[in-house]
């Protein structure tokens, strides 16, 4: 499944494949990284969750079986094949407009506040995410302050004759169903869809872990998760409310943190324990009282709440107890297939943020065998030049994957920000975004060199 992302913010147009194992983004600061991250969550979250819907949706199969009453009786004794295409785009169509697009809508006003300035300033177009998985393709644009279906491409052909439906698809593939039951064949897109098998992981859940984790977590925990649910509520109140407005993956976060029962996984056990042992040396636990993270150092006695702890322990803390409390007792939210493998789709906002650059490559080296052990998908943004370079070692040595690696730069330019993939071979990775700060640092201290001895 590919999302593509165009003229939102600062971005001009911006592409990510849940094909890909592990996605590094890098760029500079107000080019739109957190943008685009934000968007890929909303979109898999609010379809993955979505899929219950479009299968209880009455209204669907009480329209087909409308449709194919009047064929039957009325079209098809007339007529040796009759054309369903138009009907059959045009139910999808409104299913998903029923069921998913008021729901994305409320999840972009949640994180964004008014779509209407979403637009990118730099262009005079609008704001649009195109969704193509199979195939099969729905483009929403902001019309109005809403997002809206502007295009749609589900099926190639359907037409009826006397005895069946024959069901063409915009790859390929041609299915003939007897005309009495048509509707899981109709469904066929959306079943393709909600699955994400777009590679052998497919993905069955998704989170988001934000940059400044620590400081985020410890504000919201002095409001507490009243004002996180609210948050979420907010379009469906009928009387204004005063509140913060905590954009939904935030107010995601947090309270997948507090509705922890505090019981710890085995099935990550192996990476959150390296976790503890070396970079946070003492361990993590969730008070069920207080619903809060402790932080137990090792060789003490001591239960620290996160706010009396190092700025390190408490930004690293919230991604062990993911890791330890949270993703595993998940439920999962797609359709399984038998050839593929669910795992969830993590995305970390600036992991380097408050650590030493030696706990970063310890850190990068763990989440990257999580990735290579196909325990997660994974997507960083990072501005850490220490992250970078060690993932490009690890390019080298094997333990990332080249082939579902990819690691791109968000460079802006006068109509706005643009993805440029990063070149990944087995040398690593080409670096376009840190090097000429680095040259020219050190190109500085030559100077100064020369300055302090004299020769100029």
């Amino acid at each position: 499944m590919i999302i593509t992302i165009k003229n939102f913010g600062p971005i001009k147009e911006f592409e990510f494949d849940t094909a890909t194992d592990f996605m590094l983004m890098v760029g500079e600061n107000n080019v739109g990284k957190s943008y685009a991250v934000s968007v890929i969550y909303i979109v898999i979250k609010v379809f993955l969750h979505g899929k219950e819907r479009i299968y209880r949706d009455n209204e669907f199969y009480s329209e087909v079986n409308r449709l194919l009453d009047f064929l039957c009786h009325e079209v098809v004794p007339n007529s040796k094949e009759v054309s369903l295409t138009d009907a059959a785009n045009k139910s999808i169509k409104e299913l998903f407009e029923r069921t998913l697009v008021n729901r994305l809508n409320r999840s972009m006003q949640n994180t964004f506040g008014s779509l209407y300035g979403l637009n990118n300033n730099c262009i005079d177009k609008a704001f649009e995410i195109r969704i193509c998985w199979n195939g099969f393709g729905v483009t929403f644009k902001l019309s109005g302050g809403l997002l809206k279906i502007s295009d749609y491409s589900f099926f190639k052909k359907v037409v009826m004759d006397h005895d069946d439906i024959v069901i063409s698809s915009f790859y390929g593939c041609e299915i003939r169903v007897r005309n009495e039951m048509p509707h899981s064949i109709l469904l066929k897109p959306l079943t393709d869809f909600f699955s994400i098998d777009t590679s052998y992981y497919g993905i069955d859940n998704i989170y988001y872990l934000p940059s400044a984790k620590s400081g985020l977590y410890l504000a919201l925990s002095a409001f507490g998760p009243i004002f996180a649910y609210l948050s979420q509520e907010r379009p469906n109140m009928s009387k204004q409310v005063d509140i913060p407005a905590i954009p939904e993956p935030l107010s995601d976060y947090y309270l997948y943190l507090t509705n922890s029962d505090g019981q710890a996984s085995k099935t990550y056990s192996q990476y959150f324990t390296d976790i503890e042992n070396n970079i946070l040396q003492g361990k993590i636990s969730f008070d069920n009282v207080q619903k809060r993270l402790l932080y137990n150092p090792n060789n003490t006695e001591l239960n620290l709440d996160l706010s009396n702890t190092s700025s390190m322990v408490a930004e690293v803390a919230p991604l062990t107890a993911f890791l330890k409390f949270v993703i595993p007792f998940q439920p999962s939210l797609s359709f399984q297939s038998a050839d593929t493998k669910y795992i969830p789709l993590l995305i970390i906002e600036e992991p380097e943020a408050h650590i030493h650059p030696a706990n970063q490559v310890k850190l990068i080296k763990i989440l990257a065998k999580l990735v290579k052990d196909g325990k997660i998908k994974l997507i960083i943004t990072s501005h850490s030049n220490y992250l970078f370079n060690q993932c490009s070692n690890l390019v080298m040595d094997g333990s990332i994957d080249k082939d579902s690696f990819r690691s791109v730069l968000l460079r802006p330019n006068e109509i706005g920000s643009e993805a440029v993939d990063l070149e990944v071979d087995e040398y690593g990775i080409q670096d376009k975004n840190f090097v000429d700060t680095a040259e020219e640092i050190f190109e500085e201290k030559l100077k100064l060199f020369d300055k302090v001895n004299g020769i100029v």
